[in-house]
């Protein structure tokens, strides 16, 4: 049968724009300007991510930056929980603040 995992589905050629990745994470904790997020994918400390937030109100995302992430085991299985922090419309991002603090 074709068209299996093992064969490519996609060809770019000479090709520009933005590839946006979708990924599932499970919000485990949403405090002030922070979430706590566990995912199946790790993420660098400063990188800048859109959480797309379902709820009462109806869909929503969220501008937010990386603050930490760690490896941890639940159910057996290896996840990552992420710190990040939202981001407003005016807002640093904590490199600029890092940078801010050290001129």
């Amino acid at each position: 049968m074709t068209g299996r995992r093992s064969q490519s589905r996609v060809a770019f050629g000479n090709s520009r724009g933005v590839l946006t990745v979708s990924r599932d994470v499970l919000i485990t904790a949403i405090e002030k300007d922070e979430f706590t997020a566990m995912s199946v994918v790790p993420q660098v400390p400063g990188d800048l991510l859109t959480i797309g937030l379902a709820g009462d109100t109806g869909p929503a995302s969220e501008r937010v930056q990386v603050i930490s992430s760690r490896p941890v085991v639940v159910d057996g299985l290896v996840r990552h929980e992420l710190r990040v922090a939202r981001l407003g419309a005016g807002d640093e991002t904590q490199s600029d603040r890092s940078e801010a603090r050290t001129r």
